[in-house]
């Protein structure tokens, strides 16, 4: 996920910061994910009633909330054991 321009904004912004006034702030700006783009506002809208004490917090919320358009290939998953309902009769390798 890039946050282009809104990363400076999140920046300079002055916390703590209720959500409202960021959505009011930078609701229209456009988060670049793997799969396509959302804006913030969209991805803020469950927290509408919180506040963030920190652009880390506002980063965690946006991240935990993107929609599967911000996750890449779903199911996948580079460790063993193989990800949740996904078949796989390999041996696990030994290092």
């Amino acid at each position: 996920m890039k946050f282009g321009s809104l990363a400076d904004d999140l920046a300079t912004c002055e916390y703590p910061v209720d959500c409202t006034e960021l959505i009011e702030a930078y609701g229209e700006a456009t988060l670049q994910l793997p799969n396509g783009t959302q804006s913030l506002q969209n991805v803020l809208v469950p927290f509408e009633d919180e506040r963030f004490d920190s652009q880390e917090d506002v980063r965690r919320a946006v991240i935990g909330s993107v929609n599967k358009d911000g996750v890449g290939r779903e199911g996948y998953s580079d460790r063993t054991p193989p990800a949740l309902g996904v078949d796989d009769d390999r041996e696990p390798d030994s290092f």
